[in-house]
């Protein structure tokens, strides 16, 4: 039982930081989100604001389906844009 609840805790963290650090790319680079809508940064933003000020409840299975597939898809989609800027240097 222990185990589960620092499991959900370490999930719910690594969540408000991907959104922390997606809101700053949204505020100091609004252009870039703009060009790609497909990374979803403003969602990691609403999404960590929920979980640290508890705007709304948030069930475990809404956690465990954004740090399994949501923050996997914006890492890879991160990295390809990622890459085509190393292409380019």
């Amino acid at each position: 039982m222990e185990a589960d609840l620092i499991l959900q805790l370490a999930v719910a963290k690594a969540i408000e930081w991907t959104g922390e650090l997606s809101g700053r790319i949204v505020k100091k680079w609004p252009d870039f989100v703009l060009d790609h809508p497909d990374i979803e940064l403003k969602g990691a933003y609403l999404m960590r604001n929920r979980l640290a000020h508890g705007y709304e409840t948030v069930d475990l299975l809404t956690m465990w389906e954004t740090i399994s597939i949501d923050i996997n898809r914006m890492s890879e989609r991160l990295a390809a844009f990622l890459a085509t800027i190393d292409e380019q240097s």
